[in-house]
């Protein structure tokens, strides 16, 4: 069952994530690094109080265990019992920093009809979204709900946690560390749940990330998903109801750790990272005529910004190449073509890849050319003319060679 609240107070259209985009990467300033520390004013893990049971019986008997002198029932956060998963891990951590889920309740897992009806929030069992009966299931068959208007991915009770409460977990968070500018609050929940929270969306529906007909070169079984299963019990480790509960603390961990670096990243490095970036994408055309180089004063992250202020000036020139200082020397780097593809839209000259020193001084012709790597998306030399130098002639050379098709 979906009782669905309006959408247009839970989401943004397209064109509105658009309008966002161009107008909010247009004021960032860098701001001094905040160091990564644990919140400190937020209740830990091991506080929770976790049960397992199978009915109201056995949830009294529990109850009368731990709360023998209470009057009254302690709140209760129902999810299933059974295996966990990612998702309603996370979605406890992401209700946790959004002070809805306290250490004075008991996080109840069960798929009792009766005790699902007394949870003050329910999350990934009972078959009802409703905001605001605090439901927040997504296993039923009309259920399609997505982050917004510019996303396609299905919604777990991680993205609904987050969609609904994201923005208050968020700032509790980033007040940790001093950062409460509204700006970055919107920044970092929109970017965390593009990089954390709508893969576990996919992964728990069941989305895959290629067409099942491609067959992938190399499988990855680290990612955060996987980190979590692992910490079910085993099918032969018996005593599976403790094992369950002390495999959940330990997920706790895992995705807490992941969600607070993911938070800080954004805010405290890549957020920053905007204002170096777009004064190199500015001054593009004065550093270099062709404006397919851009120069960044402070080496800094900038894939994503780079994106983000080409898909703002759709009309301007890609840069092919970006050059900055590298420790003691300086290097060029090719621009990949997609986020987190290790296609670049140019490669350094083949003829170099993979060689350094003297002998890519003598194939290059440049003298203090250090090294290139071997799939020629990185070169380093000892002064920015050289690398400038580098990425000249490969763009001369592509270009030769396209006039020659031609």
């Amino acid at each position: 069952m979906i009782r669905r609240p309006p959408r247009s107070t839970h989401c943004i259209s397209s064109a509105a994530s658009d309008v966002y985009k161009r107008q909010h990467y247009k004021f960032m300033e860098a701001k001094e690094y905040q160091p990564f520390a644990w919140p400190k004013n937020f209740p830990a893990n091991k506080d929770f109080r976790i049960l397992t049971v199978n009915n109201e019986k056995e949830l009294s008997e529990e109850l009368a265990k731990y709360y023998p002198d209470a009057t009254s029932l302690p709140d209760l956060y129902v999810i299933h019992s059974g295996t966990f998963h990612c998702d309603e891990v996370m979605a406890t951590i992401v209700l946790k920093y959004a002070k809805l889920v306290s250490p004075s309740g008991l996080i109840v897992r069960t798929r009792d009809e009766q005790i699902i009806k007394k949870g003050k929030i329910v999350y990934d069992v009972g078959g009802v979204f409703s905001v605001e009966e605090r439901r927040f299931d997504h296993h039923m068959k009309d259920f399609k709900e997505t982050f917004d208007g510019g996303h396609s991915i299905k919604l777990s009770s991680c993205g609904l946690a987050y969609r609904h409460f994201g923005r208050h977990t968020v700032k509790n968070v980033l007040a940790e560390w001093g950062v409460s500018e509204e700006k970055c609050v919107e920044y970092v929940y929109h970017k965390v749940y593009e990089d954390l929270i709508m893969a576990i969306d996919a992964m728990d529906n069941g989305i895959s990330q290629y067409p099942p007909e491609n067959d992938p070169k190399y499988r990855i079984n680290t990612h955060l998903g996987s980190r979590v299963a692992r910490c079910n019990p085993a099918w032969n480790s018996g005593n599976e109801k403790e094992k369950t509960i002390a495999g959940f603390y330990h997920a706790l961990q895992i995705c807490e750790e992941e969600f607070l670096w993911q938070m800080h990243s954004q805010a405290c490095i890549l957020y920053p990272a905007f204002a170096v970036v777009e004064k190199g994408y500015k001054d593009r055309f004065a550093f270099h005529s062709s404006g397919q180089l851009l120069h960044l004063q402070t080496a800094c992250p900038w894939g994503q910004q780079l994106r983000a202020l080409e898909e703002a000036d759709k009309e301007g020139t890609k840069v092919l190449f970006v050059v900055y200082s590298k420790d003691a020397e300086f290097a060029v780097q090719g621009v990949p073509e997609k986020p987190g593809s290790f296609a670049c839209r140019l490669f350094l000259n083949e003829k170099w890849r993979g060689l350094r020193g003297d002998e890519l001084v003598k194939v290059s012709g440049l003298p203090g050319a250090s090294f290139v790597h071997a799939s020629g998306f990185i070169g380093v030399a000892k002064s920015l003319e050289t690398v400038v130098k580098m990425a000249e002639l490969t763009i001369a050379e592509k270009n030769a060679k396209m006039a020659d098709v031609s």
